[in-house]
Protein backbone atom coordinates (compact mmCIF):
# COMPACT_ATOMS: atom_id res chain seq x y z
CA UNK A 1 0.00 0.00 0.00
CA UNK A 2 1.59 3.49 -1.14
CA UNK A 3 2.34 5.57 1.73
CA UNK A 4 -0.05 8.47 0.85
CA UNK A 5 -2.82 6.45 0.68
CA UNK A 6 -6.15 7.78 1.53
CA UNK A 7 -6.39 5.69 4.62
CA UNK A 8 -3.14 7.46 5.74
CA UNK A 9 -4.18 11.08 5.10
CA UNK A 10 -5.75 12.66 8.00
CA UNK A 11 -9.49 14.24 7.71
CA UNK A 12 -8.94 18.18 7.08
CA UNK A 13 -12.13 19.12 6.17
CA UNK A 14 -13.52 22.08 7.84
CA UNK A 15 -10.10 22.90 9.56
CA UNK A 16 -8.95 26.74 9.10
CA UNK A 17 -5.15 27.48 8.50
CA UNK A 18 -3.54 30.01 10.84
CA UNK A 19 -3.70 34.04 10.17
CA UNK A 20 -0.18 35.24 9.52
CA UNK A 21 0.65 36.42 12.34
CA UNK A 22 -1.58 34.32 14.46
CA UNK A 23 -0.53 32.01 17.56
CA UNK A 24 -1.59 28.16 17.67
CA UNK A 25 -1.25 27.99 20.95
CA UNK A 26 -1.99 31.64 22.30
CA UNK A 27 -2.19 30.92 26.17
CA UNK A 28 1.17 29.26 25.80
CA UNK A 29 2.41 26.38 27.87
CA UNK A 30 0.09 25.02 30.38
CA UNK A 31 1.06 26.01 33.71
CA UNK A 32 2.48 23.46 36.34
CA UNK A 33 5.65 21.99 37.87
CA UNK A 34 8.64 22.16 35.99
CA UNK A 35 11.62 19.59 35.55
CA UNK A 36 13.21 21.81 37.98
CA UNK A 37 10.86 21.90 40.72
CA UNK A 38 10.29 18.17 40.48
CA UNK A 39 14.04 17.21 40.64
CA UNK A 40 14.36 20.13 43.41
CA UNK A 41 11.34 18.51 45.10
CA UNK A 42 12.44 15.18 45.17
CA UNK A 43 16.09 16.18 46.33
CA UNK A 44 14.92 18.11 49.06
CA UNK A 45 12.34 15.45 50.06
CA UNK A 46 13.81 12.99 52.37
CA UNK A 47 15.85 16.53 54.45
CA UNK A 48 18.97 16.96 51.78
CA UNK A 49 20.57 13.24 52.12
CA UNK A 50 19.38 12.55 48.32
CA UNK A 51 21.09 15.82 47.53
CA UNK A 52 24.15 14.93 49.52
CA UNK A 53 24.69 12.02 47.53
CA UNK A 54 24.75 13.56 44.63
CA UNK A 55 27.24 16.37 45.92
CA UNK A 56 29.28 13.29 46.94
CA UNK A 57 29.20 11.71 43.48
CA UNK A 58 29.92 15.16 41.92
CA UNK A 59 33.38 15.82 44.16
CA UNK A 60 34.38 11.63 43.58
CA UNK A 61 34.23 12.20 39.90
CA UNK A 62 36.09 15.45 40.21
CA UNK A 63 38.53 14.06 41.92
CA UNK A 64 38.94 11.15 39.51
CA UNK A 65 39.58 14.24 36.66
CA UNK A 66 36.47 13.92 34.75
CA UNK A 67 36.12 17.39 34.04
CA UNK A 68 32.10 17.51 32.69
CA UNK A 69 31.59 17.23 36.62
CA UNK A 70 34.30 20.00 37.57
CA UNK A 71 33.32 22.53 34.74
CA UNK A 72 29.02 21.85 36.29
CA UNK A 73 30.22 22.65 39.78
CA UNK A 74 32.36 25.52 38.81
CA UNK A 75 29.34 26.99 36.87
CA UNK A 76 27.19 26.27 39.73
CA UNK A 77 29.47 28.10 42.37
CA UNK A 78 30.99 30.92 40.03
CA UNK A 79 28.09 31.20 37.75
CA UNK A 80 28.76 30.38 33.71
CA UNK A 81 31.68 32.40 32.20
CA UNK A 82 30.45 34.90 29.96
CA UNK A 83 31.28 34.04 26.00
CA UNK A 84 32.24 36.54 22.75
CA UNK A 85 31.71 35.04 19.96
CA UNK A 86 33.14 37.17 16.46
CA UNK A 87 31.81 36.68 13.10
CA UNK A 88 33.91 37.91 9.90
CA UNK A 89 33.64 41.65 11.74
CA UNK A 90 30.31 41.93 10.37
CA UNK A 91 28.09 40.78 13.24
CA UNK A 92 29.58 39.93 16.97
CA UNK A 93 27.43 38.08 19.32
CA UNK A 94 27.88 38.61 23.11
CA UNK A 95 26.94 35.40 24.82
CA UNK A 96 26.24 36.38 28.58
CA UNK A 97 25.26 33.64 31.64
CA UNK A 98 24.22 36.14 34.58
CA UNK A 99 24.30 33.98 37.93
CA UNK A 100 20.68 34.66 39.66
CA UNK A 101 20.16 36.04 42.74
CA UNK A 102 18.57 33.49 45.63
CA UNK A 103 14.88 34.88 44.70
CA UNK A 104 14.92 34.68 41.25
CA UNK A 105 16.67 30.69 41.30
CA UNK A 106 14.25 29.78 43.50
CA UNK A 107 11.19 30.63 40.63
CA UNK A 108 12.62 28.47 38.23
CA UNK A 109 10.48 27.43 35.29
Amino acid sequence: MAKNSAKHRRNTDGLIPWKPGQSGNPKGRTKGASITDRIRAMLEADGGKAMEAVAEVFLKECRLGKFPFAKEIIDRIDGKISEKIETDGQLTIIVEHIKPNASEADSDT
